[in-house]
């Protein structure tokens, strides 16, 4: 089975197949979807609501690791 990153970086998306997602703002690719990220235009997996969730409460309690951080704004 292939495994699928959760970060595909602009400068490899834009110039492929996969170029399609900017006009939609994201891109289904073998089950997995992709949107497109505002701040760096890569194409990433977003996190479900629970995650977020989970995230934004750790935030406000001021526990999050660095790891974590990075993940909150993807």
């Amino acid at each position: 089975m292939t495994e699928y990153p959760d970060r595909i970086p602009y400068a490899e998306w834009i110039n492929s197949q996969l170029s399609i997602a900017r006009f939609y703002g994201g891109i289904k690719v073998n089950g997995k979807s992709y949107v497109i990220d505002k701040e760096t235009n890569d194409l990433v997996i977003p996190m479900s609501r629970k995650k977020r969730k989970e995230l934004a409460e750790k935030k406000n309690k001021k526990e999050l690791s660095i790891s974590d951080e990075m993940n909150f704004n993807p």
